[in-house]
C-alpha cells in the first residue's frame, strides 16, 4: 500500500482554492490500484486566509427547466450552460465574466465573490402569457434585443423601444431567452453577449438564485461519503440540505463503526457527510446554538497527527467498498482533516459502510439537553415537518411524540 506524494498534493489543492476564494476544498488522494484513496472536504484554506466571514457572499444558482419555477421575487442570472461564461455588463457593455465549469455540478452553478454576474429581474408584461422585460437590478437598466442585421444586446431606460420583449422557451430541458419581435435568442461568443438566430451553438440559460446571504455553500464533488469539519466561527443547520446527510461517530470497536445522524452541528465539530456530487446550502446559525456534541468520538487532524497502521483511521475506498481504513505510519493529516481511533486489540483494517459501519438517527438532538427548543417539527429522518401533520412520530424540541 502507497501513499503518493500527499504533502504535495494538499499544499497544491490548498494553495489553488486560497488564491480563487473558494469556500470549501475537497482533498483527494486517489490511488485505486493501491487500494486506498482518502477524501477529505475541509477548511484548510479559511485557516490560513483567517477570515471565514469574507464567504459570505458566495451565491448558488440553479439552472431553470421550467416557467412555473419563476416566482416575482426571484434573482436570475444569463449563464452559459456549461458555466464558462455569465453575464456582466461593464459600463455600457454586455461583457462577460467566468464562473468556471469547475463550479458548475448537476445543474447548480457556484458564483464566488470575484465572479459575480449581473442579477437580473423577471419583470411580466401585462395582459401577455410568459413575456418578461429583463432588468438588470444593479443599473435598473433593461435589455434590449438586437436586430437582425445587428445582433448586439444592448441596455436601455426608454420603456417606449423596440425588442424589449422575452419569452422563455424550454429547449433541451434548459429555459433559452427568445425575443419576441426578432425570434433571436440571448447567445453568447468568446467576448461578449449578443442575439443569434440558432440556440444550438451557444447555450444560454437561465439560472435562479436560490441561496441566502449568510448560507454555507458546501461543493461536494465525489459521491457516497466525505470528511468534514465544520467553520469555528459559527454553527450549523442541515435540516434543509435535501439528500446530504451529516454523521458523527458515537462508537468504534474491533466489530464495527457506529454513526448517528445529526442535523444541528456546533462549529469546529468533525462529521462525515453522504451525499451525491453536487452543491448543498447548509443554513448559518449563532454560534453557541447548538450545545456540544460530546458522544463524537471523530477527531480534527492537524499537523502533529500522522497514522500509525495500528489506531488511526480515515475514509477510504477499498475493493470498491467505502469505510474507514487504517492509515499507513508517518502518513500526516492536515489541518481541517478528519479521523478516527481505534485502539481495542483486534480491530480490523478496514470497515466498510453499510457492512461494519452502520448508522444510526438522533435527528440532530444528540446530547443537547440545554439546546433551546424551536417549536419546529422533524421526521425520524431529521427533515422539518410543516403542519398540518400526518399520523406518525415526529420529533418536537428534541422528543419524540406520536401523532395520533
Amino acid at each position: 500500500m502507497l501513499i503518493i506524494c500527499i504533502i504535495n498534493t494538499f499544499a497544491v489543492i490548498i494553495h489553488t482554492f486560497v488564491l480563487k476564494f473558494q469556500l470549501l476544498i475537497v482533498l483527494t488522494i486517489n490511488d485505486m490500484r493501491n487500494k486506498l484513496i482518502i477524501k477529505f472536504l475541509t477548511i484548510a484554506a479559511l485557516l490560513i486566509i483567517g477570515n471565514a466571514q469574507m464567504f459570505a457572499d458566495d451565491e448558488l444558482y440553479q439552472k431553470l427547466t421550467s416557467v412555473s419555477d419563476i416566482h416575482p421575487e426571484d434573482e436570475f442570472a444569463i449563464c452559459q450552460e456549461n458555466g464558462d461564461c455569465a453575464f456582466k455588463t461593464n459600463k455600457d457593455a454586455l461583457g462577460t465574466t467566468s464562473p468556471g465549469k469547475a463550479n458548475l455540478i448537476n445543474g447548480y452553478l457556484l458564483i464566488t465573490t470575484t465572479l459575480v454576474p449581473d442579477h437580473i429581474k423577471l419583470i411580466p408584461v401585462e395582459s401577455e402569457t410568459n413575456t418578461y422585460l429583463l432588468q438588470v437590478k444593479s443599473s435598473s437598466m433593461y435589455i434590449q434585443g438586437g436586430t437582425n442585421s445587428a445582433k448586439d444586446l444592448k441596455l436601455t431606460t426608454d420603456m417606449s423601444a423596440s425588442r424589449l420583449k422575452w419569452k422563455l422557451v424550454v429547449n433541451n430541458n434548459s429555459l433559452r431567452i427568445m425575443n419576441v419581435e426578432t425570434g433571436l435568442y440571448i447567445c453568447n461568443n468568446a467576448s461578449k453577449f449578443s442575439c443569434n438566430k440558432s440556440n444550438s451553438t451557444y447555450y444560454s440559460c437561465l439560472y435562479k438564485k436560490v441561496s441566502q446571504d449568510g448560507d454555507l455553500i458546501i461543493k461536494k464533488e465525489y459521491d457516497s461519503y466525505s470528511s468534514f469539519v465544520t467553520l469555528t466561527s459559527t454553527d450549523y443547520d442541515f435540516t434543509e440540505t435535501n439528500d446530504l446527510k451529516a454523521f458523527i461517530v458515537t462508537d468504534a470497536n474491533k466489530q464495527k463503526v457506529t454513526l448517528q445522524q445529526v442535523t444541528q452541528v456546533p462549529a469546529g465539530t468533525p462529521i462525515i457527510l453522504y451525499g451525491n456530487r453536487n452543491h448543498y446550502i447548509a443554513k448559518k446559525l449563532a454560534k453557541g446554538t447548538v450545545n456540544k456534541l460530546s458522544n463524537n468520538i471523530l477527531k480534527e487532524g492537524d499537523s502533529s497527527v500522522s497514522g500509525d497502521a495500528s489506531t488511526i483511521y480515515a475514509i477510504a475506498e477499498k475493493n470498491g467498498k467505502v469505510g474507514f481504513y487504517k492509515v499507513n505510519k508517518g502518513v500526516k493529516f492536515p489541518a481541517g482533516s478528519v479521523y478516527l481511533v481505534i485502539k481495542e486489540s483486534g480491530a480490523k483494517d478496514f470497515y466498510a459502510f453499510d457492512e461494519e459501519v452502520t448508522t444510526g438517527i438522533s435527528h440532530g438532538f444528540a446530547d443537547q439537553t440545554a439546546r433551546p427548543a424551536d417549536n419546529n417539527w422533524y421526521n425520524l429522518n431529521g427533515m422539518r415537518i410543516d403542519a398540518p401533520l400526518q399520523k406518525g412520530i415526529y420529533i418536537h424540541n428534541g422528543k419524540k411524540v406520536i401523532v395520533k
